[in-house]
């Protein structure tokens, strides 16, 4: 495996702590195999056999939910370093429980979980780093279900809205913020209509608390976001 991606894959979550030499044994081990897909393209659909879980080396995915009426609604965003499948694969679940699909082109990781169970006969110290790496990550997304559930709680379009530009100002700390979501994809990700996203947009625009163009915002009035959710 190139070097480049071993590097990168030893500064993820799942590899913290142990060394890229011990991250490129590990990999080996596990006998992983990278995919690559286009923006748009489903990785996996609900419903099918899990039998590996998989880590973002480059890119972004979107974990979907799909409704009665086939309409489909963005569940979360994931990003480079981050992993998905664990939960389902280590509560005994034998299949996808969301389909997920490539918000851009991606580059993605695919190993067997049975192979953090079950460490090799050499018990490497590191792979009980990995072990315990493992249980930190399955905590914080329990954390982030809770933050979700809280998120969907807000009644008001207004409130989604700024809780979705606050979330994103605080990963950067800048009033520029650029969605990876089009109009119509955060229209699913909030549940709600495009229209009544649009509406809801020009009202925050014309009081002078945000400004937008496509999927770009700018924060013209923070107080007033904050006070949207509040």
């Amino acid at each position: 495996m190139d070097e480049k991606i071993i590097k990168n894959i030893a500064n993820t979550n799942l590899f913290n702590g142990i060394s890229e030499n011990d991250t490129g044994k590990l990999l080996r081990c596990f006998k992983c195999n990278i995919k690559n897909y286009k923006n748009g393209q489903y990785i996996v659909f609900a419903g099918e056999n899990l039998k590996e879980i998989g880590l973002i080396i480059s890119g972004e995915i979107s974990v979907l939910r799909e409704n009665i009426d086939g309409s489909k609604s963005i569940m979360t965003l994931l990003k480079s370093g981050d992993t998905f499948g664990e939960v389902a694969a280590f509560n005994g679940d034998l299949t996808w429980p969301s389909s997920i699909s490539a918000q851009s082109d991606c580059s993605i990781l695919f190993f067997n979980p049975q192979f953090i169970l079950n460490p090799c006969s050499s018990s490497c110290t590191f792979h009980k780093k990995l072990i315990s790496n493992t249980i930190k990550l399955i905590s914080n997304k329990a954390k982030i279900l809770n933050q979700k559930v809280e998120y969907l709680s807000i009644k008001s379009i207004r409130g989604k809205i700024s809780k979705y530009i606050l979330s994103e100002y605080n990963k950067t700390k800048s009033l520029y913020i650029n969605s990876s979501l089009n109009r119509e994809e955060l229209a699913n990700f909030f549940n709600i209509t495009r229209p009544s996203l649009s509406r809801e947009l020009c009202k925050m625009r014309n009081e002078k608390i945000i400004d937008f163009n496509k999927n770009n915002f700018k924060i013209l009035n923070l107080e007033s976001l904050i006070q949207s959710i509040e």
